[in-house]
């Protein structure tokens, strides 16, 4: 098939003459260059006025986007300090106490605000926790009853704890 075509080529290309040839030459080139402007030329530079246009709004974009995305990560890295309430509160506060070892706790809920009885402990471990569930949970004392127990250093204690926004 390949020689074929080679034959029929050269059959074509020797019948014509001088001029001919030139003229197919000239047709075949001016073709040529129609085809690779239409095809190439034209394509790419109508994309690229389009991007060149649309550059400023991707470039706002995507600030945007990053601004974004370091928000998330500030926000990734914050501890998410949601106060519980009612039930959920107690049940958190207790649990807490516990990983204190101050097992010997009564908690009740009254009014949105969680009362906390506890019976012989160190005052400093009572400081200790309430310091830290102040930060973790943003909770306030709304009333506390302090007292000093013979042994140095314990306490009985009566307080009532609540979030800034119950009161």
């Amino acid at each position: 098939m390949k020689s074929a075509l080679i034959t029929l080529w050269r059959d074509f290309w020797s019948e014509r003459n001088a001029r001919e040839k030139m003229l197919c030459i000239t047709l075949g080139l001016v073709f040529s260059i129609a085809l690779l402007y239409s095809v190439l030329w034209m394509p790419a530079r109508s994309g690229s006025t389009r991007l060149m246009a649309k550059l400023p709004a991707m470039e706002r974009e995507l600030a945007q986007m990053q601004e974004q995305a370091r928000q998330a990560q500030e926000l990734g890295r914050r501890p998410a300090n949601i106060t519980p309430i009612g039930d959920g509160l107690r049940d958190t506060l207790m649990t807490s106490l516990a990983q204190h070892n101050m097992t010997n706790a009564q908690l009740s809920v009254l009014n949105g605000a969680v009362q906390i009885k506890l019976t012989n402990v160190f005052f400093a471990d009572w400081l200790g926790w309430l310091n830290e569930i102040r930060k973790q949970y943003k909770l306030q004392i709304a009333e506390a009853q302090l007292t000093s127990l013979n042994e140095d250093g314990q306490v009985d204690l009566t307080a009532l704890l609540q979030a800034p926004s119950a009161r």
